[in-house]
């Protein structure tokens, strides 16, 4: 036999009102969708349920569903509408609460004071199927865009605020083979010294050696005779080491972004921007759900009950949609990254 929590659900996704008679209300309140400033993220409109023992009066719907369901007349479906009412007083008296499925749970005192806890998610209704939470950031203005632009015309590095120079290649080696020349006119015009010996003026008069036209064996050639280097070889090399340096900080940085990657997790949302106590209430019903990775995570001005922690995003996705199959509490469960 189906309970009054299955009638209530299925009510309330076309009405705003269900009436329990002689015993409380159900009602709808619709909250709007809502923008979180801190983190770019916006929240769909849902519907909330509230109980309340002021509307006590027999409405009819639940008579009429009754009927509908078990096919039954008029006078037996009231009757068995009052069974199922009375049903739900001896549980309220004997557990002290009743679970109403994806609208919340009831609960009654010592002292015999009703009390409702909503489900966070709010009531499903069909013209609000679909719609979920999502981030959208801010879009820069025409200045940053502008700002932007002229910082990467003089190849200003936005990270490290370094500046890369670029040398057209075909300069660089115009400029070594001028270097070699000047390199290989010292060599061959310097006079060769004779010494006493006939030995030593063998080794004077060998034929030296071809010069290298390498930018790096110029240089110590002419270091070796004592010879200035040009200013176009001494740029060409302050450009290869700043390159040198500039590849060396990409790839480092590279390997830290790709570490701070891999070490961001996953959570699934359950309910956000709610108040402290309803956090609690909801936090502890997961955990005797056995979700023992409840806990609610405050982030700025935004406070939410989720479940963590993923490694991957699949892994959090694929837990996500189990857990909206369930309805209730997770009707509108979503997977957000923690970064």
């Amino acid at each position: 036999m189906k309970d009054l929590s299955f009638y209530i659900e299925h009510l309330l996704l076309e009405h705003d009102c269900v009436v329990l008679p002689q015993f409380g209300a159900f009602i709808t309140l619709s909250n709007p969708a809502q923008r979180v400033e801190d983190e770019a993220l916006f929240l769909p409109p849902k519907r909330m349920v509230r109980f309340t023992t002021d509307v006590v009066e027999d409405d009819g719907l639940l008579v009429g569903a009754l009927q509908e369901e078990m096919n039954l007349s008029t006078t037996d479906a009231k009757k068995h509408l009052q069974r199922l009412i009375l049903s739900l007083r001896q549980q309220l008296l004997t557990e002290g609460q009743m679970d109403f499925g994806s609208l919340g749970v009831l609960s009654q005192d010592e002292d015999g004071h009703l009390m409702f806890s909503p489900c966070l998610a709010g009531v499903m209704t069909p013209h609000l199927f679909g719609l979920d939470g999502f981030t959208f950031p801010l879009l820069a203005s025409k200045q940053d865009r502008s700002a932007k632009r002229m910082r990467r015309a003089v190849g200003e590095d936005d990270n490290n605020q370094s500046i890369t120079i670029r040398i057209n290649r075909r300069f660089l080696h115009y400029a070594a083979a001028i270097a070699a020349v000047i390199v290989l006119a010292v060599v061959l015009l310097q006079p060769h010294r004779f010494n006493g010996n006939s030995s030593t003026q063998q080794a004077s008069i060998l034929p030296q050696e071809p010069a290298q036209t390498s930018v790096q064996s110029s240089t110590v050639s002419m270091k070796a005779e004592g010879v200035v280097a040009s200013p176009a070889l001494e740029a060409a090399e302050q450009t290869s080491t700043t390159q040198t340096e500039s590849q060396q900080t990409a790839a480092t940085e590279s390997e830290e972004t790709a570490q701070e990657q891999t070490s961001s997790s996953y959570v699934i949302v359950i309910a956000c921007a709610i108040s402290r106590n309803n956090a609690d209430i909801l936090v502890e019903r997961l955990h005797e759900k056995g979700l023992p990775n409840a806990e609610v995570m405050e982030t700025g001005n935004m406070r939410r009950v989720v479940l963590g922690g993923y490694d991957s995003e699949s892994e959090a996705y694929t837990q996500a949609a189990a857990l909206r199959k369930l309805q209730g509490d997770f009707a509108y469960a979503w997977v957000m990254e923690l970064k």
